[in-house]
């Protein structure tokens, strides 16, 4: 089946004429909204053709599970839109299959930044958004769900592609995905026939690679947006650390010593942080362990966050957690919007708290002008 995508340059995503996800570019403008695109089928997602000019740096590419960006012929991310079988999970566990997530993520010397069902966490997937609790209010009354370690009925699950566009100045990825409780089946058009509790609109933007004051870097905007279908949710973090929503898992070989790892807007982390309010934190390693370049990347929390900023946990061995709502659950009603914006800020070699923080000033004071 050939997949339909309408591309636009500069473009965020939005459905029946109404903005969902609106992602800021390295100014913090505003990009142009366009048209809702129909359907893909799910079951053999492949992205035919691009939207590209001819001086843009950027490719996407694509096989039967993941579609891949890469900047000048090298891989920057993949995105995993199908249900992926882990290897290295038991297969008795509820946590063999997982998609929509983005892992690898690359550094600058192609080394992978990201981790993907690690040993200690076969939950955690490279970049990815789930939630500990999931608080479904039926008529007949509440039934809870957990989407964090998937060991409930509740699964994400690709529903459409939305966007796949490049030009000079960046590179645009959307789709839609989908809460669902329990198996999904498909039509003869590749449509999921179940209804998801809660729609999920994903858009992640990604800057070229830029050098400045000395430091090589590279920016991916990322906008969720999350609606209540049928019924109300609330959505709460994991008591006592509050982790639930964006998440980054890294992966460093070797330990250099807490120093080096965790830089934050409090600081330099002197240990894990829960329930720690943050308006960005930086996780800084060495990921190849044959050259052991320093690498690393920082999550800021975009100004017009819920509840700015909000509650992070933190740890050492490779977890940046964006905790929000945290610890106290909110209450979302059907068709209520919950946009959610972050920027990842991928970087080569260290990088000091006074650089990162200028950075962020810059991103914030330019954010929305």
């Amino acid at each position: 089946m050939k997949h339909l995508f309408f591309v636009l340059l500069s473009v965020s995503l939005c459905l029946s004429g109404k903005m969902l996800c609106s992602a800021d570019d390295s100014n913090g403008s505003p990009v142009t909204p366009s048209t809702e695109i129909p359907a893909a089928d799910s079951n053999a997602p492949a992205t035919d053709s691009t939207d590209q000019t001819a001086d843009s740096v950027f490719t996407f590419e694509k096989n039967e599970t993941a579609v891949i960006l890469k900047e000048a012929g090298k891989p920057v991310w993949q995105y995993n839109f199908a249900m992926i079988r882990h290897e290295n999970v038991p297969e008795n566990e509820p946590r063999l299959l997982a998609g929509c997530y983005l892992h690898p993520l690359y550094g600058f010397h192609q080394e992978i930044l990201t981790d993907n069902a690690p040993q200690d966490h076969y939950h955690h997937h490279g970049i990815f958004w789930t939630w500990p609790h999931v608080i479904l209010h039926q008529a007949t009354g509440d039934v809870e769900y957990d989407l964090w370690t998937s060991n409930t009925a509740l699964r994400q699950h690709l529903v459409r592609f939305q966007r796949q566009s490049v030009d000079r100045d960046s590179a645009i990825f959307a789709v839609e995905n989908g809460w669902f409780v329990g198996p999904v089946t498909y039509d003869n058009q590749g449509n999921i026939e179940e209804t998801p509790i809660m729609k999920e609109f994903v858009e992640i933007r990604t800057s070229p690679a830029v050098t400045r004051d000395g430091i090589t870097g590279r920016i991916l905007d990322f906008c969720l947006t999350l609606i209540p279908t049928d019924t109300a949710i609330t959505l709460r973090g994991a008591e006592n650390k509050s982790y639930g929503g964006f998440t980054v898992r890294f992966r460093p070989f070797g330990q250099k010593g807490k120093s080096d790892f965790i830089t934050t807007s409090a600081g330099i982390a002197e240990d894990d942080m829960p329930e720690k309010p943050l308006e960005w934190a930086d996780y800084t390693s060495w990921f190849d362990p044959e050259t052991q370049n320093w690498s690393g990347a920082t999550i800021f929390i975009a100004p017009d966050h819920p509840d700015y900023p909000p509650t992070w946990l933190t740890r050492f061995y490779g977890p940046l957690c964006v905790g929000w709502p945290g610890v106290i659950g909110q209450r979302f009603e059907p068709g209520q919007e919950i946009r959610l914006k972050y920027r990842l800020w991928i970087h080569d070699g260290k990088v000091s708290f006074d650089q990162i923080n200028k950075i962020f000033q810059e991103y914030k004071d330019g954010f929305g002008k």
